[in-house]
């Protein structure tokens, strides 16, 4: 895959889980890479939905329509452990 083009993410996820309200919905978007990975761009974009949809859990992430990266995209949301001194 080439770093300077143009992929197709769709994002599978479930807002509201486990109330009432619970509903399985996606999203799709054309994102330029410009050097980062696809992982990376999807990441970004689940952040900026966290803000408009505060409460959902991603279901599956895909790219292009065939590439899942589901697992890749949720291990860049681990906090990495802090080192700090105090």
């Amino acid at each position: 895959m080439s770093n300077y083009r143009n992929v197709l993410i769709k994002i599978d996820y479930i807002s509201n889980p486990g109330s009432v309200w619970e509903q399985n919905a996606e999203r799709k978007g054309n994102f330029p890479l410009r050097g980062r990975k696809p992982e990376q761009v999807a990441h970004e974009w689940i952040r900026k939905l966290r803000k408009e949809i505060s409460n959902f859990t991603v279901v599956r992430v895909t790219v292009d329509g065939e590439h899942h990266i589901t697992k890749a995209v949720l291990q860049l949301d681990v906090i990495p452990t802090d080192n700090l001194p105090f």
